[in-house]
Protein backbone atom coordinates (compact mmCIF):
# COMPACT_ATOMS: atom_id res chain seq x y z
CA UNK A 1 0.00 0.00 0.00
CA UNK A 2 1.12 3.56 -0.68
CA UNK A 3 0.55 6.36 1.82
CA UNK A 4 0.55 9.95 0.59
CA UNK A 5 0.67 12.74 3.17
CA UNK A 6 0.67 16.52 2.96
CA UNK A 7 0.35 19.45 5.33
CA UNK A 8 -1.53 22.75 5.27
CA UNK A 9 1.60 24.78 4.52
CA UNK A 10 2.25 23.69 0.90
CA UNK A 11 1.05 21.36 -1.83
CA UNK A 12 3.96 18.94 -1.63
CA UNK A 13 2.77 15.35 -1.25
CA UNK A 14 5.06 12.81 0.41
CA UNK A 15 4.66 9.30 -1.04
CA UNK A 16 5.82 6.24 0.90
CA UNK A 17 5.39 2.50 0.42
CA UNK A 18 4.12 0.43 3.33
CA UNK A 19 6.89 -2.10 2.68
CA UNK A 20 9.39 0.61 3.61
CA UNK A 21 11.87 2.43 1.43
CA UNK A 22 15.08 4.26 2.16
CA UNK A 23 13.80 7.48 0.58
CA UNK A 24 10.31 8.83 0.14
CA UNK A 25 9.16 10.31 -3.17
CA UNK A 26 7.40 13.64 -3.52
CA UNK A 27 4.93 15.28 -5.88
CA UNK A 28 4.11 18.94 -6.29
CA UNK A 29 2.15 21.33 -8.50
CA UNK A 30 3.26 24.39 -10.51
CA UNK A 31 3.89 27.74 -8.85
CA UNK A 32 0.98 29.37 -10.67
CA UNK A 33 -1.30 26.88 -8.89
CA UNK A 34 0.18 27.56 -5.45
CA UNK A 35 2.89 24.90 -5.47
CA UNK A 36 6.65 25.19 -5.50
CA UNK A 37 7.25 23.27 -8.75
CA UNK A 38 10.03 21.42 -6.90
CA UNK A 39 8.92 17.88 -7.78
CA UNK A 40 7.10 15.99 -10.51
CA UNK A 41 3.39 16.66 -10.86
CA UNK A 42 1.08 13.73 -10.00
CA UNK A 43 0.40 12.93 -13.68
CA UNK A 44 4.14 13.03 -14.40
CA UNK A 45 4.65 10.65 -11.50
CA UNK A 46 2.20 8.20 -13.09
CA UNK A 47 4.02 8.40 -16.43
CA UNK A 48 7.37 8.06 -14.63
CA UNK A 49 6.20 4.84 -12.98
CA UNK A 50 5.47 3.39 -16.42
CA UNK A 51 8.80 4.56 -17.84
CA UNK A 52 10.73 3.26 -14.84
CA UNK A 53 9.05 -0.14 -15.01
CA UNK A 54 9.74 -0.44 -18.75
CA UNK A 55 13.35 0.66 -18.25
CA UNK A 56 14.04 -1.79 -15.41
CA UNK A 57 12.29 -4.64 -17.24
CA UNK A 58 14.32 -4.02 -20.41
CA UNK A 59 17.59 -4.05 -18.48
CA UNK A 60 16.58 -7.26 -16.69
CA UNK A 61 15.94 -8.94 -20.07
CA UNK A 62 19.15 -7.54 -21.57
CA UNK A 63 21.16 -8.79 -18.60
CA UNK A 64 19.34 -12.16 -18.62
CA UNK A 65 20.28 -12.67 -22.27
CA UNK A 66 23.79 -11.28 -21.72
CA UNK A 67 23.29 -8.70 -24.48
CA UNK A 68 25.77 -5.80 -24.75
CA UNK A 69 24.13 -2.45 -24.03
CA UNK A 70 25.21 0.88 -22.64
CA UNK A 71 21.94 2.61 -21.83
CA UNK A 72 18.20 2.17 -21.96
CA UNK A 73 16.12 5.32 -22.35
CA UNK A 74 12.32 5.40 -22.21
CA UNK A 75 10.28 8.39 -23.35
CA UNK A 76 6.68 8.61 -22.12
CA UNK A 77 4.05 11.16 -23.08
CA UNK A 78 0.30 11.48 -22.74
CA UNK A 79 -2.42 13.15 -24.77
CA UNK A 80 -6.19 13.18 -24.60
CA UNK A 81 -8.27 12.98 -27.78
CA UNK A 82 -12.06 12.72 -27.87
CA UNK A 83 -12.15 11.87 -24.16
CA UNK A 84 -9.67 9.01 -24.53
CA UNK A 85 -6.29 9.15 -22.80
CA UNK A 86 -3.41 7.95 -24.96
CA UNK A 87 -0.13 7.06 -23.25
CA UNK A 88 2.69 6.90 -25.78
CA UNK A 89 6.09 5.33 -25.19
CA UNK A 90 9.37 5.00 -27.05
CA UNK A 91 12.31 2.90 -25.93
CA UNK A 92 15.87 3.54 -27.07
CA UNK A 93 18.60 0.98 -26.40
CA UNK A 94 22.18 1.98 -27.12
CA UNK A 95 24.96 -0.53 -27.38
CA UNK A 96 26.50 -3.15 -29.63
CA UNK A 97 23.46 -5.33 -30.14
CA UNK A 98 21.64 -6.16 -33.35
CA UNK A 99 18.47 -4.29 -34.33
CA UNK A 100 16.45 -7.52 -34.19
CA UNK A 101 17.61 -8.06 -30.58
CA UNK A 102 16.56 -4.50 -29.70
CA UNK A 103 13.16 -5.09 -31.32
CA UNK A 104 12.71 -8.38 -29.44
CA UNK A 105 13.53 -6.77 -26.08
CA UNK A 106 11.20 -3.84 -26.79
CA UNK A 107 8.41 -6.29 -27.65
CA UNK A 108 9.00 -8.28 -24.44
CA UNK A 109 8.90 -5.09 -22.37
CA UNK A 110 5.36 -4.35 -23.56
CA UNK A 111 4.19 -6.82 -20.90
CA UNK A 112 5.99 -5.19 -17.95
CA UNK A 113 3.93 -5.05 -14.73
CA UNK A 114 2.89 -1.39 -15.07
CA UNK A 115 2.08 -1.88 -18.79
CA UNK A 116 -0.26 -4.68 -17.75
CA UNK A 117 -1.93 -2.53 -15.09
CA UNK A 118 -2.46 0.46 -17.37
CA UNK A 119 -3.39 -1.66 -20.37
CA UNK A 120 -6.23 -3.51 -18.72
CA UNK A 121 -9.59 -2.37 -17.45
CA UNK A 122 -9.14 -0.13 -14.40
CA UNK A 123 -11.78 0.61 -11.77
CA UNK A 124 -11.17 3.15 -9.03
CA UNK A 125 -12.67 2.40 -5.65
CA UNK A 126 -12.24 3.19 -1.99
CA UNK A 127 -10.33 1.23 0.62
CA UNK A 128 -12.52 -0.27 3.31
Amino acid sequence: MITVTGTNKDYIAKMEAERGTVHASYADIPEDQGGSNAYLRPGETLLSALGACMNITARKYLNRDKLPYEEVRVLVDMKVEDGVTHILTKMEITGALAEEEKARIIQEVSSCPVCNILGGPIRLGQLG
